[in-house]
């Protein structure tokens, strides 16, 4: 799962700074699938998920700096393979970005949350995900935080 959200955050970023400063604002749209197995916590067995993530970009250039909007959005369905349950899940996340087009600095923030769906009480999995870095103008990182509490299962 980490390694999923990981994914998704490098690519947004990528698909973000295709933004050359003679544009003024851009929107990307992409689309790709995604397959993996995770470990639901809730109902104590792997799922293999496969569905898409959508990518939604608007960057703006102004005063030197490209600044913008990252949403992504991975939605799946799944099947348990211990127990062969069906599973929904939604991983959203909203972002903003900016960097300095004259010293290359530039900061990240990241908001999501992960809902996965099952049947049965207290088999609903939910992870609220948070990410701030800054990088300095040799792009190494100076400061990150990260929080990804436990799920909570309901």
């Amino acid at each position: 799962m980490r390694k999923l959200l990981a994914a998704m955050a490098l690519l947004g970023a990528l698909v973000a700074v295709q933004v050359t400063p003679a544009q003024a604002a851009v929107t990307t749209n992409t689309t790709i699938p995604s397959a993996f197995t995770f470990f639901d916590a809730c109902t104590n067995e792997p799922v293999a998920v496969s569905g898409d993530i959508h990518f939604l970009t608007t960057s703006t250039v102004t005063d030197n700096t490209i600044s913008g909007v990252m949403h992504t959005l991975f939605k799946a369905t799944g099947t348990g393979l211990v127990f062969g349950m069906q599973y929904q899940e939604e991983v959203a996340f909203v972002g903003a970005f900016s960097s300095s087009l004259q010293d290359g600095q530039s900061t990240v923030t990241t908001n999501g949350e992960i809902n996965v769906v099952a049947p049965g009480g207290a088999n609903n999995l939910w992870s609220p995900i948070f990410f701030h870095s800054t990088f300095d103008a040799n792009g190494n990182l100076t400061s990150s935080r990260v929080d990804f509490p436990a799920p909570s299962c309901h």
